[in-house]
């Protein structure tokens, strides 16, 4: 029988370590890009690279089972259904308190770091600190090539920060804000569906969510739909026996280390229902993979490591890591990269400035900004709904 993971006011604190991994996947995901595009052209075919390489190590490091922990489609998704799961917790124990205040305090929650961070990478651009066109044409990214080609007007870095960035979707100072997006819109969906006062009313407004998503929001819908998955895990009984745990995580790793170069996965099935792609097969079974990892951590795997300071610290600081780490890439690590070209030890020693500097501002981020804000945010939805 596996040992249930320690609760922190009926959370599973194996989660937090979850999410630290994944922030960090999704760190290691972009320097990969940056700096190494060719090793990813198995799992996106359209990646604009201009020069591949081969040979054993680019064998191992393109191995499945080896990038998938560099795999940041994959992390994100993770990212989705632990928000899925804890969104809906407090519906499972019939405090709709919680959902309503969770509701007023979202946007203040989500926005304050990404607030800062927007008008950070303002003043990195107004000053000309970006250096990631000149790092992309050395390293051959021409992903890395195409941020930050021009700066924005104040106003409109401004109204970024308030709200273009995670309502309407502008990402053109911070590109990794797409997801928070998602996250504000899914996280509210997801907390109004279990307002509904029945079962029955619940799946009305699931369904009719779903079918307005796959109208509006077709290309994002599998974001979405991997969310509101997530809000169902609770419903899951427990496990009593090893095997499955192993099983789910396996089956997790594997699916996302989803990869075209490799006869496994091109033998899966297409994600199609009733005749309609659902999604692409790298993403559908990335989100497949998500739901099956994130299972088996609810279900106490991993509980040990995942609970480790290493992990626990990561989780604590992954918000800000998640949303600081790019300025980081285009402007400090670029600007080592170049510095370094030519050098013997160029790509360890830009790989190791790029982990030190996110992870110092990453930790300044989140004491400074993120920890408050979730106090600020608390403290108004409570202001706004007092207990009754």
């Amino acid at each position: 029988m596996v040992p249930a993971p320690p609760l922190r006011g009926g959370f599973n604190g194996s989660l937090d370590g979850l999410r630290g991994l994944a922030a960090l996947n999704v760190v290691f995901a972009h320097y990969i890009l940056a700096f190494f595009p060719f090793l990813l052209k198995g799992q996106y075919q359209d990646l604009f690279i201009t020069r591949t390489f081969e040979g054993p190590w680019v064998d191992l490091l393109t191995f499945p089972l080896v990038s998938v922990f560099y795999n940041g489609h994959f992390a994100v998704m993770v990212f989705f259904v632990l928000s899925g799961y804890v969104m809906a917790l407090p519906a499972y124990r019939g405090d709709r308190l919680t959902l309503k205040r969770r509701i007023l305090g979202r946007y203040l929650r989500l926005n304050g770091p990404v607030f800062v961070v927007v008008l950070l990478s303002y003043f990195l651009s107004l000053k000309g600190l970006y250096f990631n066109q000149l790092a992309g044409v050395l390293s051959g990214s021409r992903w890395l090539t195409g941020f930050f080609r021009e700066i924005q007007e104040p106003f409109d870095a401004l109204r970024s920060a308030l709200y273009g960035s995670i309502i309407s979707g502008d990402v053109r100072l911070v590109p990794p804000l797409w997801t928070i997006r998602i996250e504000l819109l899914g996280s509210l969906g997801v907390l109004f569906c279990y307002l509904a006062p029945s079962i029955r009313s619940r799946c009305f407004v699931v369904l009719l969510g779903a079918i307005l998503l796959w109208v509006f929001q077709y290309d994002q819908a599998i974001f979405f739909f991997t969310l509101l998955a997530g809000s169902f895990l609770p419903l899951i009984p427990s496990i009593k026996r090893r095997w499955p745990l192993y099983f789910l995580a396996g089956l997790g790793l594997f699916l996302g280390g989803y990869s075209t170069n490799f006869f496994c996965y091109q033998i899966l099935p297409e994600p199609v229902l009733l005749g309609v792609q659902l999604s692409d097969k790298k993403t559908f079974y990335n989100g497949l993979a998500a739901i099956s990892l994130v299972l088996s951590v609810i279900q106490g795997f991993g509980s040990v490591f995942l609970q480790s300071p290493l992990c626990r610290y990561l989780g604590r600081w992954s918000y800000a890591l998640y949303l600081i780490h790019f300025l980081v890439l285009a402007s400090w690590a670029s600007w080592l990269y170049g510095f370094l070209e030519h050098e013997p030890f160029q790509d360890p020693l830009t790989l190791i400035g790029y982990l030190v500097a996110s992870f110092c501002l990453s930790a300044i981020l989140t004491r400074l900004v993120d920890q408050p804000t979730v106090r600020w945010s608390h403290a108004f939805s409570k202001w706004l709904l007092p207990r009754p």
